[in-house]
This record gives C-alpha cells, sequence and structure tokens, in this order.
C-alpha cells in the first residue's frame, strides 16, 4: 500500500514489522504491570474498608466520650 509513496517502507518491511511487534510486546507487558497494580489497588482498598468498618464504633464511642468529658469540664468550670 504505502510501498508506492514511500519506497522505503517494502525495502524496511522487515525492520518495521519486528519494530511494531517489539513495541505491541512493551505495550502488553506495560498493560500487564498496570493490571496487577490496580489489582493490588483493589485488594488494599478492600483491606482499608474493612478496617474502617472494625474501627466505626470504637471512633463513635470515643466522640461520644470526649463530647461528654467536655460538656462535664465546661459545667465544673462555667461562673456560678
Amino acid at each position: 500500500m504505502m510501498g508506492d509513496v514511500f519506497p522505503e517502507v517494502r525495502s524496511k518491511q522487515k525492520t518495521i514489522k519486528d519494530t511494531i511487534c517489539r513495541e505491541e510486546q512493551g505495550f502488553n507487558k506495560t498493560l500487564d504491570i498496570g493490571i496487577e497494580l490496580f489489582d493490588e489497588l483493589v485488594e488494599a482498598h478492600g483491606a482499608f474498608k474493612e478496617s474502617v468498618a472494625e474501627i466505626a464504633p470504637h471512633m463513635l464511642a470515643l466522640e461520644n466520650a470526649l463530647h461528654s468529658a467536655r460538656v462535664l469540664l465546661s459545667s465544673v468550670t462555667a461562673p456560678a
């Protein structure tokens, strides 16, 4: 096709095919690495969500205790 306009395409056909093949292999390797990293991120996010779910009730209890302490302190330190 392009050999009519660009004769060097015909003369370097094997080199061009080899280069395209190497580029395709490199791209596929990049995709594989990206998919692995994405899967690890999804797994880590799931573990994080589980941790947050386990901690949430304790954080709520701590928040309530701090609120009670502030109320108690404000009633003790309030001028009469």
